[in-house]
Protein backbone atom coordinates (compact mmCIF):
# COMPACT_ATOMS: atom_id res chain seq x y z
CA UNK A 1 0.00 0.00 0.00
CA UNK A 2 2.83 2.32 0.82
CA UNK A 3 4.15 1.99 -2.74
CA UNK A 4 0.65 2.67 -4.17
CA UNK A 5 0.71 -0.19 -6.63
CA UNK A 6 -3.06 -0.37 -6.87
CA UNK A 7 -5.82 -2.50 -5.41
CA UNK A 8 -6.06 -5.96 -6.93
CA UNK A 9 -9.46 -7.57 -7.09
CA UNK A 10 -8.12 -11.14 -7.12
CA UNK A 11 -5.10 -13.03 -5.81
CA UNK A 12 -3.98 -13.56 -9.39
CA UNK A 13 -4.10 -9.83 -10.07
CA UNK A 14 -2.07 -9.16 -6.92
CA UNK A 15 0.82 -11.25 -8.22
CA UNK A 16 0.51 -9.83 -11.73
CA UNK A 17 0.97 -6.35 -10.25
CA UNK A 18 4.00 -7.52 -8.25
CA UNK A 19 5.53 -8.99 -11.41
CA UNK A 20 4.86 -5.88 -13.49
CA UNK A 21 6.50 -3.73 -10.80
CA UNK A 22 9.57 -5.99 -10.64
CA UNK A 23 8.99 -7.49 -7.20
CA UNK A 24 8.77 -11.03 -8.56
CA UNK A 25 10.05 -12.71 -11.70
CA UNK A 26 7.97 -14.19 -14.49
CA UNK A 27 8.81 -17.67 -13.16
CA UNK A 28 7.64 -16.69 -9.68
CA UNK A 29 4.42 -15.34 -11.21
CA UNK A 30 3.82 -18.73 -12.86
CA UNK A 31 4.43 -20.45 -9.52
CA UNK A 32 1.96 -18.22 -7.72
CA UNK A 33 -0.67 -18.57 -10.43
CA UNK A 34 -0.41 -22.35 -10.16
CA UNK A 35 -0.66 -22.15 -6.36
CA UNK A 36 -3.76 -20.00 -6.69
CA UNK A 37 -5.30 -22.56 -9.05
CA UNK A 38 -4.52 -25.40 -6.64
CA UNK A 39 -5.82 -23.40 -3.67
CA UNK A 40 -9.09 -22.79 -5.49
CA UNK A 41 -9.29 -26.46 -6.38
CA UNK A 42 -8.92 -27.40 -2.71
CA UNK A 43 -11.38 -24.74 -1.56
CA UNK A 44 -14.11 -25.33 -4.14
CA UNK A 45 -13.61 -28.78 -5.64
CA UNK A 46 -11.64 -30.65 -2.99
CA UNK A 47 -13.08 -33.95 -4.18
CA UNK A 48 -11.27 -33.52 -7.53
CA UNK A 49 -7.73 -32.86 -6.31
CA UNK A 50 -5.25 -35.68 -6.75
CA UNK A 51 -2.39 -36.78 -4.54
CA UNK A 52 0.10 -35.59 -7.18
CA UNK A 53 -1.48 -32.12 -7.17
CA UNK A 54 -1.18 -31.97 -3.39
CA UNK A 55 2.48 -32.94 -3.62
CA UNK A 56 2.98 -30.33 -6.34
CA UNK A 57 1.45 -27.73 -4.04
CA UNK A 58 3.83 -28.64 -1.21
CA UNK A 59 6.80 -28.27 -3.56
CA UNK A 60 5.54 -24.93 -4.86
CA UNK A 61 4.96 -23.64 -1.34
CA UNK A 62 8.62 -24.26 -0.56
CA UNK A 63 9.49 -21.78 -3.31
CA UNK A 64 7.40 -19.15 -1.54
CA UNK A 65 9.93 -18.78 1.27
CA UNK A 66 12.28 -16.91 -1.08
CA UNK A 67 9.47 -14.49 -1.91
CA UNK A 68 8.59 -13.97 1.75
CA UNK A 69 12.22 -13.26 2.63
CA UNK A 70 12.53 -10.82 -0.27
CA UNK A 71 9.41 -8.91 0.83
CA UNK A 72 10.60 -8.85 4.46
CA UNK A 73 13.89 -7.34 3.31
CA UNK A 74 12.08 -4.79 1.16
CA UNK A 75 9.77 -3.86 4.04
CA UNK A 76 12.81 -3.26 6.24
CA UNK A 77 14.05 -0.61 3.77
CA UNK A 78 10.86 1.46 3.94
Amino acid sequence: MKKKLGFPSTYRELFEILESEGYISEDELKTFKRLIFLRNLIAHEYYRISESELLEMVNLLEKCSDFVNKIKAEAGKI
